[in-house]
């Protein structure tokens, strides 16, 4: 069964969620245990917090901290990024939009400093940036990934 990878509506490209299905993940990356164990940490400190602040009137951080929980175990399971044959798929928060990235859409790779990585991509005529957040993938996930997002990455004529 044959899919256009690319659909149009409205002058604007998007992917199908049929297509997502039909083609094939290389790898994926999922947050590192340790960014999801401080943010553990701060959920059950905003949870304690709000539940001795309910006397003093303080306890909406209760209800904070138990949204803040439940995001977190919900996105323990999922995967932050995954690496198809022809693009990127990159969802780095539970409420963010999902970000769709063709190989051939690539321009630049920035290493402004080991905390602060910027993807370059041209997406419908326009320059974009994707900040990678460094401290939640795991470093030699990280590298794996820089590594093929650099090889990826047509040099300009």
């Amino acid at each position: 069964m044959h899919v256009k990878l690319l659909m149009k509506k409205k002058g604007k490209t998007f992917i199908t969620k049929q297509t997502i299905k039909d083609m094939s993940i290389i790898s994926t990356i999922k947050p590192s245990a340790s960014f999801m164990k401080k943010q553990m940490n701060v959920a059950i400190v905003f949870t304690c917090i709000g539940a001795v602040g309910i006397f003093i009137g303080i306890g909406y951080l209760l209800i904070l901290g138990i949204i803040l929980m439940v995001m977190n175990s919900s996105q323990k399971k999922k995967d932050i990024i995954k690496v198809y044959e022809n693009n990127l798929e990159i969802k780095f928060a539970p409420l963010a939009s999902t970000r769709f990235i063709k190989y051939d859409e690539l321009i630049e790779l920035e290493r402004a400093s080991e905390k602060k990585i910027v993807i370059h991509y041209a997406k419908d005529d326009k320059r974009k940036k994707l900040r990678i957040p460094v401290q939640m993938i795991e470093p030699k996930e990280l590298e794996e990934f820089l590594e093929l997002v650099d090889s990826k990455i047509k040099p300009a004529a």
